[in-house]
């Protein structure tokens, strides 16, 4: 989660947490749409989109014409037990 983190941070000035990234992870497995995302992630625009960027990035989503949890992604929130949103 770390390597997430810091990947973030490179990305925006606001605060990012793990308790962030597990948000947007919960929301990608309920919604592939962008704007749903944003809005059962319940974080602000600038930093859900910088998390999904470093997701993409990192390997964990793929983009295509809805937002998607790559394998090592769908390993990411079982080792966490990150649920949908």
């Amino acid at each position: 989660m770390r390597g997430i983190i810091a990947k973030v941070e490179e990305k925006t000035t606001i605060p990012v947490y793990g308790r962030t990234v597990e948000n947007v992870l919960g929301a990608v497995l309920a919604s592939g749409d962008l704007w749903r995302i944003i809005d059962l992630s319940e974080e602000p625009l600038p930093l859900a989109t910088a998390v999904l960027k470093a997701l993409n990035e990192l390997g964990y989503i793929e983009f295509n014409e809805e937002i998607l949890l790559t394998k090592k992604g769908k390993e990411l929130v079982e080792k966490y037990g990150i649920g949908k949103r």
